[in-house]
């Protein structure tokens, strides 16, 4: 990601990319700006099976989402996995799109406070592809005009 367009706001859904800066995540630069997209909310249980994450939303309705998980940062560091938990208020679990992604799944970064969350992306600018530079979030809605 280049660039993202972001709207500030206090709600925030599963499936949201967000904005964040949180002065406490290890491996990570002070108040270094962050986008990852939210997975777990509040009363979702967070479980580790192998070597794999698993979230499963308070809504049994939704589908659990398994996220693989990692042993070592880029730089060699080990990671300890997230221990099995439920969400508390005012938190939520983070992932990065990447499977490769530094995110809620290990301690060292956590979960992270709503607080923490400066908004949510409503778009995304990239050089990395050049047929779709611009992707908007939010769907278009064709009405018909008879």
């Amino acid at each position: 990601v280049n660039y993202l367009l972001i709207t500030k706001s206090s709600s925030f859904k599963r499936g949201d990319i967000v904005y964040i800066k949180d002065p406490q995540i290890k491996y990570v630069e002070a108040n270094k700006p962050l986008a990852k997209r939210i997975v777990g909310l509040p009363g979702d249980q967070i479980q580790q099976e192998k070597q794999f994450i698993k979230v499963i939303p308070q809504d049994r309705a939704l589908s659990p989402t398994i996220l693989p998980l990692l042993d070592k940062t880029s730089k060699g560091e080990c990671l300890k996995p997230l221990s099995h938990i439920t969400i508390p208020e005012g938190y939520v679990f983070v992932a990065g799109d990447h499977p490769r992604s530094f995110d809620s799944r290990y301690e060292e970064f956590g979960l992270i406070r709503m607080e923490n969350i400066r908004g949510r992306a409503i778009a995304v600018f990239s050089s990395q592809y050049p047929v779709l530079r611009f992707y908007p979030f939010q769907e278009q809605k064709n009405e018909d005009k008879e």
